[in-house]
């Protein structure tokens, strides 16, 4: 758990500036959006995304930091009275001058899988197992690897496994 787990795929929501006081409410108004009917019925309807696209620096990271940390969202998609919700928030802010794991496919994974299972740990031997196959499968793959000389040399390969 703790490999997935990388402080430096949560600064980038950390940078993101806090929006002024209702600055974003028009995104709860169904009359301007269709957000809150996303939220109450995405799942029912086949929408599993609402996209937010906009120019560099127009506010789309605010908008979501501002959406995820709204009590409204957490109204919207419903109250569960059972001991777990039926949904998980998670977020990766993609960050175009951060490192390359704050940029990278790989970030988003690890950042999505690191906080399903904070908020599902009775999912934690599932993944537990899904990680000792791949260990497993990786073991049994053997690597031969093959080191030229440079033909001024003298032109032969010298294999090693």
């Amino acid at each position: 758990m703790a490999s997935l787990s990388i402080p430096e795929t949560k600064f980038r929501i950390d940078d993101v500036r806090t929006a002024y006081k209702a600055t974003f409410d028009w995104l709860f108004n169904p009359d301007v959006v269709p957000y809150s009917d996303w939220l109450r019925h995405g799942t029912e309807k086949n929408q599993s995304f609402f996209w937010i696209q906009g120019k560099p620096g127009s506010g789309k990271s605010t908008l979501m930091k501002f959406a995820m940390r709204d009590p409204r969202t957490v109204g919207l998609l419903g109250d569960s009275s059972d001991s777990a919700p039926s949904w998980t928030l998670v977020a990766f802010f993609f960050h175009d001058r951060g490192s390359s794991i704050q940029k990278s496919l790989l970030g988003l994974l690890r950042e999505v899988v690191d906080s399903t299972l904070r908020q599902l740990p009775q999912l934690m031997p599932h993944a537990f197992a899904v990680y000792q196959d791949l260990i497993k499968s990786q073991r049994k793959k053997s690597t031969r690897l093959v080191f030229r000389s440079t033909p001024e040399r003298d032109g032969k390969d010298h294999g090693a496994t």
